[in-house]
């Protein structure tokens, strides 16, 4: 049944509007294996900072991946990522289970994975901005398959893991300005300022960022360099969320 507010909204930039949102929460699956399975850590004897807690990060749950992912405190364990298929509601236990799984002894970067687990609540948010256009604009939302898995579950350095990401925000930049040509060519001035206004912008303060702590990691002797990790992580990204990012 068609839509009563469907105006102007071309069915290709329907489709399109769907493929952001499989392709956001790719990046949010991608930043979670960064946040957990890479640089967890006990965090020293404050814990993780408040604006980081389970409840924050995720809506509230019974069970799921989130007891998945938490091992007993004093059993030490490994998140192994695997494909998600069809698992939009599986997505807000996921990113609790990344908080609880703080506690990885051999890596000890907490606010490296901080960061990660940031970046990964604010990719699945944008993921639900996608959502919201699509039900205003009169489209349908086609929920898509999330099979693809992060091609590593740990990284060497996190040297290896800020390119990872890099790479990942150039991906997502590409697809939001092919979907804004696409917008242009079929004339739909709405999606074009939607863009503009919620993404491109942000977009590009986060690949600049994130180049800045590469060009940062580098000059520390990352990777063969373990002290230049910990002044990273201590004083950098401290920094940095000491003044929210």
């Amino acid at each position: 049944m068609a839509s009563q507010v469907h105006q102007n909204y071309h069915a290709e930039c329907e489709a399109a509007v769907n493929d952001m949102v499989t392709l956001e929460l790719r990046a949010s699956y991608l930043y979670l294996a960064l946040a957990s399975a890479a640089f967890l850590s006990g965090g020293g004897e404050s814990g993780p900072r408040e604006h980081l807690s389970p409840e924050k990060l995720s809506r509230p749950s019974q069970g799921g991946a989130a007891t998945l992912l938490a091992p007993e405190q004093g059993l030490p364990g490994r998140v192994a990522f695997k494909g998600l298929s069809a698992g939009w509601d599986r997505f807000p236990q996921a990113s609790q289970g990344s908080t609880y799984y703080f506690q990885r002894d051999d890596v000890a970067l907490e606010h490296v994975a901080a960061f990660f687990a940031a970046e990964s609540l604010k990719r699945r948010d944008h993921a639900e901005k996608w959502l919201k256009f699509q039900n205003q604009r009169g489209g349908r939302i086609v929920l898509r398959d999330v099979q693809q898995k992060p091609e590593q579950d740990e990284w060497g350095s996190s040297l290896g893991a800020f390119q990872s990401a890099l790479q990942t925000e150039a991906a997502v930049n590409e697809a939001l300005l092919d979907l804004h040509q696409l917008a242009m060519a079929k004339k739909d001035p709405h999606l074009c300022d939607f863009l503009k206004s919620q993404f491109l912008k942000e977009q590009v303060s986060t690949i600049k960022q994130l180049g800045d702590h590469l060009t940062v990691l580098r000059r520390l002797g990352v990777p063969q360099e373990g002290l230049g990790e910990h002044l990273f992580d201590k004083l950098t990204l401290e920094d940095s969320q000491t003044q929210g990012w």
